[in-house]
């Protein structure tokens, strides 16, 4: 009797591991649709522009909470002055200065992008912390850029905010 339990039991955990991994399948796709779909051809269309990005009248921002800054992360929050709320996964990217110029960081190791979303509600500001030391070396001593896309919750339209910051 106490086999044929764990033969039911191992049935349920196969059935419960099947899901799990459809949903993850699920998730992954639709991400990889998004990214598609959000594809451009400049490598940073928001270089040197102004820091209030995108059709919202400068009404979301991004801003980097200077005295968190260390080379592996900070705290940064985004404002949002606007009647929609938004939302996004770790989609990211940081550019360093160079020859004042921005030359995209790339990561140390492929980056996996969870499959969770933060929201920041109409008119609200939140507060996000994020640790990049996994996916990327330690920043040097430099001036760099945090750009992250955003996406209305009221028609999927994305925003790409960004802050500049120094790592001393």
């Amino acid at each position: 009797m106490g086999t044929l339990l764990k033969s039911e039991k191992e049935k349920d955990m196969d059935k419960k591991k099947l899901i799990r991994n459809i949903l993850i399948l699920i998730a992954l796709i639709l991400l990889l649709l998004l990214g598609i779909s959000q594809c451009s051809p400049k490598a940073n269309q928001n270089a040197g522009g102004d820091h209030n990005l995108g059709t919202r009248g400068g009404r979301l921002i991004l801003k980097i909470k200077s005295d968190t800054v260390t080379n592996g992360g900070f705290v940064y929050q985004i404002i949002n002055n606007t009647d929609d709320s938004y939302s996004f996964a770790e989609q990211y990217k940081f550019y360093e200065q160079v020859n004042h110029k921005w030359v995209e960081v790339k990561p140390k190791i492929e980056r996996i992008e969870h499959m969770y979303l933060e929201v920041v509600p109409a008119n609200m500001t939140n507060e996000f912390k994020i640790n990049y030391s996994t996916w990327y070396d330690l920043f040097k001593p430099g001036n760099y850029r945090f750009e992250l896309e955003v996406m209305s919750d009221q028609d999927s339209s994305s925003e790409y905010l960004y802050d500049d910051f120094a790592v001393k």
